[in-house]
């Protein structure tokens, strides 16, 4: 007596790879809702925090006007503090690293309480122990 073989239906194999499809997609499109809403609300944090220096004596004697601002995610993750964060700025005079402490004051408001300039030479300045004299044309 020979063995009887199950038979296999194509349609549920069709109905399985469609489920399975329709899952990948699924996931898909939720990753890239969420590193969407993520860099946005990112992009929001880094124009408070760039409103919040944007006159800063430091920031405007070594890099002048400041022409964009971003956050670096990954380098801000490495720091130690979790209310440290790094953003790379460039000027109208040069470009550089800044680290700082920002505390949320409300929905609309990050004050920068400390933090350090690095600029592209690699000399780093406290920009809250200003020494200098501002210039007042940049």
């Amino acid at each position: 007596m020979q063995p009887i073989e199950p038979k296999t239906s194509k349609k549920g194999r069709f109905f399985a790879l469609g489920c399975g499809g329709c899952a990948f997609i699924a996931l898909i499109t939720i990753i890239g809702s969420a590193w969407f809403f993520v860099g946005f609300g990112m992009n929001v944090f880094a124009g408070q925090v760039r409103g919040e220096l944007h006159d800063n004596p430091v920031i405007i004697e070594y890099l002048g006007r400041i022409e964009s601002f971003e956050m670096k995610m990954m380098a801000s993750i490495s720091v130690e503090g979790e209310d440290e964060f790094v953003f790379r700025a460039e000027g109208t005079k040069d470009s550089g690293i800044i680290t700082a402490i920002c505390i949320t004051i409300d929905s609309d408001t990050e004050q920068v309480t400390s933090g350090t300039l690095q600029i592209s030479s690699g000399e780093i300045f406290d920009l809250f122990e200003y020494t200098g004299q501002l210039e007042e044309d940049f």
